[in-house]
């Protein structure tokens, strides 16, 4: 009998899991004070700022559970030697830098309001140091 394979245990999928009462009752009561935060935003400064808040939360909820963060992404190139995340961190800083400098530069506004600059002049500016050395 020292051949004989002994059969494989059968693995069984699993299934979904139903969530917990309290845990249904916590997600109803975020989705709650979610939705009822942008109506209220919609009410007080317009559509606009209630559509960047839902996409914002959207966005950050579905990083968030995504695992897409930077220290996941560090921990993951120093402990296992996988760098993709840090790749895809660049690559989205990059991408996100060069579309807002062109939109920044064309003037382009998706609600009709120009986008201007809103730092003042520093005196530390080289450019206007340049100009009065000259």
């Amino acid at each position: 009998m020292c051949g004989a394979s002994r059969p494989r245990p059968r693995t069984v999928a699993p299934g979904p899991q139903n969530l917990s009462v309290p845990s249904a009752c916590c997600l109803s009561l975020l989705a709650w004070v979610f939705f009822s935060n942008a109506l209220r935003e919609g009410a007080e400064r317009g559509v606009y700022f209630a559509v960047l808040l839902v996409l914002g939360l959207g966005l950050g909820i579905a990083l968030f559970h995504s695992r897409f963060g930077f220290t996941s992404a560090w921990r993951r190139l120093v402990a296992v030697g996988n760098g993709q995340g840090v790749r895809n961190h660049a690559l989205l800083l990059g991408t996100t830098a060069t579309i807002f400098m062109l939109l920044f530069v064309t003037g382009w506004s998706a609600f009709g309001n120009e986008p201007t600059p809103t730092a003042e002049r520093s005196e530390w500016d080289c450019s206007s140091a340049r100009s009065s050395s000259a």
